[in-house]
């Protein structure tokens, strides 16, 4: 039986589309099996997410899909995240899944060090590997990545699909229509209202300011949404929620300067925007940060002092750049009611 493999590529989103694909694909009574990899490994199948351990620090990614792909050969829909962590590892899973349909939720300017310095080389390196997959389908609208695109998908004789992601009233929504599209392509029926509302629903709760009882403060986790670019988006949204004022608390980890960096424009910006009131830095790296009257730098920063100063100026706290690591982890902890 021939199965149909898909790759989900790109920057953001990925690992959540995997799995509201796999989801949605068999709720239509289709066989299918999903794989996304992250700090862990993990497939679903029927419903089900099943943790795949490893063992000892190094792994090997394409190795992971070749078993997914060999313990699941009679599964007809297989769906891989591809973390395009550099040029080589891109290439490698493409070698190794083959897909006949690649899905790309968006392209974003970041891990500029092993991907490439602008947003024009990143959208190349992706492109480069449509050779031998049918359709391309993306929701990135950015005039510089679709030309790009367009370019290799008409040299590999590909055809590219673009969802209009244009004037989003919620950051990310249009992806409910990018789903719906990928399931046409599938040539399975559309989502019903109940799927729409849910998938919609599941996004706006993303993008929604939370409350901590335990803390008595209002908070957004945007370290998930580590790109300048989404970050933005995500601000300008939330900005538009509420009349009180931001306070930033941002972690620079010592191995990800690239990203650190790719932020300093953004840095530059919200230190002017009278709705952010302080921003906290702290971790390493804090040499890239110019001194500022907003900014505080502290290496030894303890998160009770953000979460005291937030619930005495009222003020939402929210989490931005990298949120994989022990500093985020315990004030994630600290804020869970």
């Amino acid at each position: 039986m021939k199965d149909t493999r898909i790759l989900v590529e790109g920057s953001r989103g990925k690992s959540g589309m995997v799995k509201n694909l796999c989801d949605l694909i068999y709720l239509r009574g289709e066989d299918v099996v999903g794989k996304i990899t992250g700090k862990e490994t993990i497939v679903f199948r029927e419903g089900k997410k099943i943790d795949i351990p490893r063992q000892g620090k190094s792994f090997l990614i394409d190795q992971e899909n070749k078993r997914v792909i060999s313990n699941y050969k009679d599964v007809k829909y297989k769906i891989f995240e591809n973390q395009a962590l550099s040029p080589y590892t891109m290439k490698v899973v493409h070698l190794v899944v083959k897909p006949e349909i690649i899905i790309i939720p968006n392209i974003r300017f970041e891990h500029q060090d092993s991907l490439g310095d602008n947003i024009e080389e990143i959208a190349r390196g992706f492109a480069i590997n449509f050779k031998g997959s049918r359709k391309v389908i993306t929701l990135e609208n950015k005039k510089e990545v679709i030309d790009i695109f367009r370019e290799y998908c008409n040299k590999y004789k590909v055809e590219l699909i673009v969802i209009d992601s244009s004037n989003e009233k919620i950051p990310s929504i249009k992806r409910v229509d990018f789903i719906d599209r990928v399931l046409k392509e599938l040539g399975m029926k559309y989502l019903d209202k109940k799927e729409k509302t849910f998938l919609e629903q599941e996004v706006e709760d993303a993008m929604s300011i939370k409350f901590s009882k335990k803390q008595g403060i209002s908070y957004f986790y945007g370290a998930k949404v580590n790109d300048i670019e989404s970050t933005r988006n995500v601000l300008a949204y939330l900005k538009t929620k509420t009349n009180k004022k931001f306070v930033f608390v941002c972690y620079l980890r010592k191995d990800r300067n690239e990203r650190t960096e790719s932020f300093l424009p953004f840095f530059e910006e919200i230190k002017e925007d009278e709705k952010i009131e302080t921003v906290y830095f702290t971790g390493s790296g804090l040499r890239h940060i110019k001194d500022n009257p907003k900014f505080l730098k502290d290496e030894k920063l303890r998160q009770e002092e953000v979460i005291n100063y937030c619930k005495e100026n009222n003020s939402i706290l929210f989490t931005a750049i990298n949120g994989v690591n022990d500093f985020m982890k315990e004030l994630e902890k600290m804020l869970e009611n």
